[in-house]
């Protein structure tokens, strides 16, 4: 990634991924008062559930908490289980507009949340 003089002092339009997708970096977009406090209430009002996996045809229910996120209830598959989307949350909502609006193409219809250690990808 080449870093230019750009509104976020890097190039925003770069391509992190070398294949199969698309990833850019914006830098930091809220600072940590806002972050800390949108962390902690996210932990208490996403709708968490233990993530699920069929391995070598067993159900095995994961101790790592996901939560799918949508507009609507869109089906997403992995490892032999699908979830359905739940509703935005009012944070969410709250984040992803505006303050991700001006990372996001073509909208945000869906996310999936997963909680590591002191952040939520």
């Amino acid at each position: 990634m080449s870093l230019t003089n750009s509104l976020f002092g890097y190039d925003t339009k770069a391509n992190l991924l070398s294949h199969n997708g698309e990833a850019h970096y914006y830098g930091c977009i809220l600072d940590t008062k806002t972050s800390d406090c949108i962390f902690k209430t996210l932990l208490t009002s996403v709708p968490w559930k233990n993530d699920e996996a069929i391995i070598y045809g067993k159900r095995i229910v994961t101790s790592r908490k996901v939560a799918w996120v949508g507009d609507r209830s869109y089906i997403y598959t992995y490892s032999g289980t699908s979830k359905r989307a739940t509703p935005w949350t009012p944070l969410l909502i709250n984040v992803k507009y505006p303050r991700l609006s001006f990372a996001v193409v073509g909208g945000c219809a869906k996310i999936l949340l997963k909680p590591f250690g002191n952040i939520v990808f």
